[in-house]
């Protein structure tokens, strides 16, 4: 594993059912968590250092650990049988994808140095669009 360690995963999910939905097979899990890393980068990598997320030496964000532990056990369930993931796995990857996109709109700052440019200053996130075009008829 890339990012997470086998204590990591075993925190919320018991060896049996991991071997079970695993195959046994440290592929699958890795397979899994290299999804579930591309998919919080994927929201993050515009306001944060990828290599700043993904920080194994000195010291990991406990949420980022959590949520990608959710997405890759949720990525696991799905690979077996995707019409029948279990309920839990399914409110904790929607609660992951959730707090993911209030990272990315902004809402929501976690404890991971922005990204910055060759100067040294944060990067700024420029946001565009309009709202709701409204029609008003008297």
């Amino acid at each position: 594993m890339e990012f997470l360690t086998q204590a990591d995963l075993l925190a919320l999910i018991n060896q049996q059912e991991l071997d079970i939905i695993s195959d046994e097979t440290a592929a699958r899990i890795d397979a899994a968590e290299l999804m579930a890393i591309e998919e919080i980068n994927s929201h993050l990598h515009q306001r944060f250092n990828k290599a700043d997320i993904f920080n194994t030496a000195g010291g990991r964000n406990a949420l980022i650990v959590m949520y990608c532990i959710d997405c890759t056990l949720y990525h696991l369930h799905a690979s077996i049988m995707p019409e029948n993931v279990p309920e839990l796995r399914q409110l904790r990857y929607d609660q992951a994808l959730k707090w993911l996109e209030k990272v990315a709109d902004g809402f929501i700052t976690p404890s991971i140095s922005p990204k910055t440019d060759e100067n040294g200053e944060k990067t700024k996130v420029m946001r565009y669009g309009s709202g709701t075009k409204q029609n008003f008829y008297f």
